[in-house]
């Protein structure tokens, strides 16, 4: 069976719909109902259809009932519901563009809960509406925890709120100091922000750093602890008020991992990166628009001089060649905790079960934040493989220095080319190599051997046999008769629908031609 909070939330489901639907009236219907459900007493969640419904009393501009429905849930005194409640009135005042009715409601709201994200939000429409740009554009929103840290680079920001005057004397200006444990100490003035008399505000700047005083930047390390307090000048002025320390906030930051199969950029390497990428991106894109434009016959021209898609490399940083190190960067500003270079340790594991943990990354300098190191790889073995290989024959076993294993054989695959792939993983100068295809009914009549730093760059570099048809006595007087009826040779003409057969003509000669057939033999004379 549900329980009654579950039947609460389906009925609420149900006036939502209606609301989606444009069906307000109905929707009204649905929660007042749910409201005056007397099996939902004693459940706090039944309140959420009276909010419900003074919501869409709002979307219908009937803004005084809307208030009568808040006023009528507000005498009910349900501690959950005193901010909901206000904030609920807010919108509608806000609605009616009574502005100072809905700031006089959030303001309610904020000295009670100063963490109110969706009051914080409201404030700051209100404060647009009201010409008060400068408050606007200043809105502290986020939960209380984010004000307990600080990433270094940040500004520091100290706000004041002094209804009675009672620390500013009428002044305009207020001296704070602010240290942090690890030594350094700065002074700032807080000032009358916007147009508003009793709310002061100042910031410094925070940066990672060996301690400088009064330089107007307050320089922090790694799981430091900054305080603030008036500062003794401005005590003596007010008559030794007390000091009113706030604090701790401590020094923390996020962690940001690199790895690259490429030595990792600097900071403004990085940034002339990102610009040629953008830039790359903006031309492709303008490219990809000039295609749209072209007429049909361009764009068929274009698709068949495309041809086949090409394979989608990698980028170069997201590959890593046997042999070569893994370059790692961390950037963590809160582990440069000391004057000296600090260290951070990382693990890395493969996909195929080799693991090191423990490895040392070095600060690239004292408070930098930012820890790099070098992971060698050692080689990697030759690989082969091969599509369409016959059951237990596999493509490894041609290259493996035992010869028990059966030879590879292909499966036929109508219109299909077998193709047998070795790579050797490394870059090393191309040798002899001996093939042997003795087995019965599997012999090999005819091929072309590539060979290429990666599959786009490949390049033949030999054709076996060399022509199609043979001579006993190729150095004596012959004749050669080729018969060839492909599409192509009916006449003289060229397009650029023929490059690709062209580009096959120079990788593999003659064996492109599709009904290819000759006869030679030796002649007197």
């Amino acid at each position: 069976a549900l329980s009654t909070e579950r039947k609460v939330e389906i009925e609420l489901a149900y006036g939502d719909i209606a609301v989606q639907r444009g069906m307000l009236k109905q929707a009204q219907e649905i929660f007042q109902r749910t409201a005056a459900n007397k099996a939902f007493d004693g459940v706090l969640i039944k309140h959420e259809a009276t909010l419900r419904k003074a919501r869409v009393e709002r979307m219908a501009k009937d803004y005084d009932g809307a208030l009568n429905t808040l006023n009528e849930l507000a005498m009910e005194k349900v501690p959950e519901l005193w901010s909901p409640i206000r904030y609920a009135m807010a919108e509608v005042y806000y609605d009616m563009e009574d502005f100072n009715g809905a700031n006089d409601q959030i303001s309610t709201i904020l000295d009670r809960e100063s963490d109110h994200s969706d009051a914080k939000i409201m404030q700051g429409k209100l404060q647009i509406k009201r010409q008060k740009l400068m408050e606007a554009t200043e809105l502290e929103i986020g939960p209380i925890s984010s004000k307990q840290t600080l990433v270094p680079g940040e500004k520091l920001k100290v706000t004041l709120s002094d209804p009675t005057l009672a620390v500013s004397g009428a002044g305009t200006e207020i001296e704070v100091v602010v240290w942090a444990t690890s030594g350094d100490r700065e002074r700032f003035f807080l000032r009358q922000f916007g147009d508003q008399k009793t709310k002061f505000r100042g910031e410094v700047a925070t940066v990672l750093g060996a301690p400088a005083p009064d330089d107007r930047v307050l320089q922090v390390i790694g799981e430091d602890e900054i305080y603030y307090a008036y500062s003794d000048r401005f005590r003596a002025k007010m008559n030794n008020m007390e000091e009113k320390r706030g604090g701790p906030i401590a020094v923390a930051s996020d962690a940001l991992l690199m790895v690259s199969g490429r030595r990792l950029l600097s900071e403004a390497e990085q940034r002339v990166a990102d610009m040629q990428a953008q830039m790359e991106t903006l031309n492709a894109s303008a490219a990809a628009i000039r295609v749209r434009q072209a007429t049909a016959a361009d764009a068929k021209v274009f698709e068949a001089d495309s041809g086949a898609p090409e394979l989608q490399e990698a980028p170069v940083e997201t590959r890593l060649k046997p042999e070569k190190p893994i370059h790692v960067r961390v950037i963590d500003h809160d582990r440069s905790r000391t004057a000296q270079i600090d260290e951070v340790q990382v693990s890395i594991s493969t996909s195929s079960g080799d693991s090191i943990g423990g490895v040392v990354l070095k600060e690239t300098g004292t408070h930098t934040g930012w820890f790099e190191g070098r992971i060698p790889t050692a080689g990697a073995q030759a690989m082969a493989n091969a599509a369409n290989s016959e059951p237990g024959r596999n493509p490894n076993m041609v290259i493996s220095p035992k010869t028990d294993y059966p030879p590879w054989r292909p499966v036929a695959v109508a219109g299909a080319i077998p193709e047998f792939r070795v790579d050797l993983n490394d870059n090393v100068v191309l040798g002899e190599m001996s093939l042997t295809a003795g087995e019965p009914g599997a012999t090999l009549r005819k091929f072309v051997l590539q060979a290429g730093m990666s599959d786009r760059e490949m390049m033949t570099v030999g054709v076996y046999p060399q022509d199609m048809v043979s001579l006993a006595k190729p150095w004596h007087p012959s004749v050669t008769i080729m018969n060839d009826t492909d599409r192509h040779h009916n006449s003289n003409d060229r397009s650029v629908y023929d490059i690709r057969d062209l580009e096959e003509q120079l990788d593999r000669g003659w064996m492109t031609q599709q009904f290819a057939q000759g006869v030679a033999a030796n002649v007197a004379g």
